[in-house]
């Protein structure tokens, strides 16, 4: 049972990444297609529980911040919840 949830969950988080890659590689070919090039960015550097936002306008940063927020809710979901199904 365990090696099968091992699996599972392997296969989910590269299926994730695969699709996450080929969503970013379609948006910048995309945007690289059209003839204005005005683009806002951002990024997320998440340092235990602390998330470092940087982005070039102030809807960008904040998004990214409820972003954050929002995978460290998660990731801390999950950590309480194998720590209570496994025992870890």
């Amino acid at each position: 049972m365990g090696y099968t949830l091992v699996l599972v969950l392997l296969a989910v988080a590269f299926l994730l990444v695969t699709v996450g890659t080929l969503i970013l590689l379609l948006a910048t070919l995309k945007a690289g297609l059209r003839r204005e090039h005005r683009s806002d960015v951002g990024a997320v550097l998440i340092l235990g529980p602390i998330p470092l936002v940087f982005g070039t306008n102030e809807r960008v940063a904040r998004n990214l911040i409820l972003l954050a927020i929002g995978l460290t809710l998660v990731t801390f979901l999950v950590f309480i919840a194998l720590n209570w199904r496994f025992g870890w």
